[in-house]
């Protein structure tokens, strides 16, 4: 009889144990595919160009690259895990964003401020990186000071708050400068001589409040950068 009930005993941990470990299974399963699913999707938009101009992720007269991705209910959660997943390279960081700016109500979370105000200043810093493959155009923040253009990736800064101040504040040393195409934005945007420090300059003045003058020379644009980081401190 104690044979028997021994037995029992031992078979219901064997099963127990069996059960546990299936269920373990299934979910790094469901966990490995569930990271292909994201990391085709991020793959996918590494290989969009995004100019804010004739662009490959947006086309507002036509179905969208945009479109076609959300369409899929997969990749809406997909585009969400990109954005908050520091394992992805920031630029399909930055396109999922778009998309789900784009596409989805009452985007972003509080709790996403500060990861989109990290991943919308490296944008700016990579406006200054012409080398890149991933480089973005000056069309996507407008014409700044001057106003005009389609400030879309300005926006978005601006929409974020306070939380992009630190990180755009470690841009105000950066003179790399900030390139526009097409006909009339390049015509515009590049007699600017808009450098990342002047852009990060004025979107933190648009964001604090703090009065950030324009000023045609680069010598005086300096002048003005260096008294704003000495209000930031004090603030």
């Amino acid at each position: 009889m104690k044979t028997r009930d021994n037995f029992t005993i031992m078979s219901g941990n064997i099963t127990s144990v069996l059960f546990l470990s299936t269920v373990l299974l299934l979910c790094c399963s469901t966990t490995n595919q569930t990271n292909v699913r994201n990391d085709k999707l991020a793959a996918r938009l590494m290989e969009i160009r995004y100019d804010g101009l004739n662009d490959g992720l947006f086309a507002y007269d036509k179905p969208s690259l945009a479109d076609s991705i959300w369409r899929t209910e997969d990749n809406r959660q997909a585009l969400l895990e990109i954005v908050s997943n520091t394992g992805y390279d920031d630029y399909a960081r930055l396109l999922a964003s778009e998309i789900l700016f784009e596409k989805k109500m009452n985007y972003p979370v509080k709790e996403l401020e500060d990861t989109l105000a990290y991943i919308y200043s490296k944008a700016l810093f990579i406006a200054g990186d012409d080398s890149s493959r991933t480089h973005l155009y000056g069309n996507l923040w407008g014409f700044i000071y001057q106003g005009g253009g389609n400030d879309r990736l300005g926006s978005r800064l601006v929409k974020i708050g306070e939380k992009a101040v630190p990180y755009l504040s470690k841009l105000l040393d950066d003179t790399c400068k900030i390139d526009y195409v097409g006909l009339e934005e390049a015509t515009i945007g590049n007699l600017l001589n808009y450098r990342v420090k002047d852009a990060a300059a004025y979107y933190i003045g648009r964001i604090t409040g703090i009065a950030v003058t324009f000023h045609e020379n680069w010598a005086d644009r300096d002048v003005e950068i260096e008294g704003l980081k000495k209000k930031l401190v004090i603030k």
